[in-house]
């Protein structure tokens, strides 16, 4: 989406870039779960000596166990990106609740009520989403039915078509406010508060995440958003080698494998 700010270096630009990010991940979730939806049968290739598919002769599993085995690895993927995305997504919510809200309400009266409640909408479905995960996780492979990977990609496509909604409406009418009554001073305190809020074995995965889904002006231009935001240089160089450490100085590849949350949740 095209940035609607007045000026593409303010600081706040960096809250769309974090958008640009979820949608990047949102896109590669949807990919995911329409891969995982069952293929129609192919005929395996057979060997003339014992009638068993050669794939399944060369590690020594049979036809459905091999199935299974590549079911089951898919669906960890599954929830490993799922897990991050909602990880993230909570990050941009709370950070908003917490702290863009009432910063922005000290000009704007009650800017933040439509929101909050948007993202209280969200989180429901994500939570749908996370009990399906769940419930297919639990089930042997071969009782994984169609049925009930579709319902959970039209849960997902639920979650994707809500959460974009919901950004493209904060970009086209809660950021311009935000460009327009706050300050560029104010505007970096506002993002080193954002990031500041986020759980700091959290954001050694946020950053470079973000980074990843950038085009390199756009990462030096990050790079210098939060240098000027941050009140102390040492916090500054803390934040670099968090972002140098784990490779977020250079461009990702769209739908890569989401960057696993430092601590996955209990249910993964």
């Amino acid at each position: 989406m095209a940035r609607v700010m007045a000026a593409a270096t303010a600081p706040v630009v960096e809250l769309v870039n974090f958008h640009k990010a979820l949608r990047g991940e949102l896109d590669a979730l949807w990919s995911d779960i329409q891969r995982s939806l069952p293929a129609p049968a192919a005929s395996p290739t057979r060997t003339a000596a014992t009638g068993t598919s050669s794939s399944s002769v060369r590690e020594g599993l049979a036809p459905e166990q091999d199935a299974d085995a590549d079911a089951d690895a898919a669906l960890a993927a599954l929830c490993r990106r799922y897990a991050f995305l909602h990880s993230a997504y909570q990050c941009h919510s709370a950070s908003e609740d917490e702290v863009v809200f009432p910063m922005l309400e000290q000009h704007v009266h009650n800017v933040g009520h439509s929101y909050t409640h948007e993202h209280e909408v969200e989180e429901r479905l994500f939570q749908e989403l996370q009990q399906q995960l769940c419930s297919l996780r639990d089930r042997e492979a071969g009782a994984r039915h169609p049925e009930s990977l579709r319902g959970l990609l039209a849960t997902a496509e639920a979650v994707r078509d809500t959460l974009l909604r919901h950004l493209c409406k904060e970009e086209q009418q809660l950021f311009p406010l935000i460009e327009k009554h706050l300050s560029l001073d104010s505007q970096r305190e506002l993002l080193w508060k954002f990031f500041s809020s986020i759980p700091l074995t959290l954001l050694e995965q946020i950053l470079p995440w973000m980074l990843a889904s950038l085009q390199p002006p756009e990462q030096q231009e990050m790079l210098r958003h939060l240098q000027e935001a941050v009140p102390a240089q040492d916090l500054y160089n803390t934040l670099t080698a968090i972002i140098a450490r784990h490779g977020g100085n250079s461009g990702g590849e769209a739908g890569a494998p989401a960057p696993a949350p430092a601590a996955l949740p209990q249910w993964v």
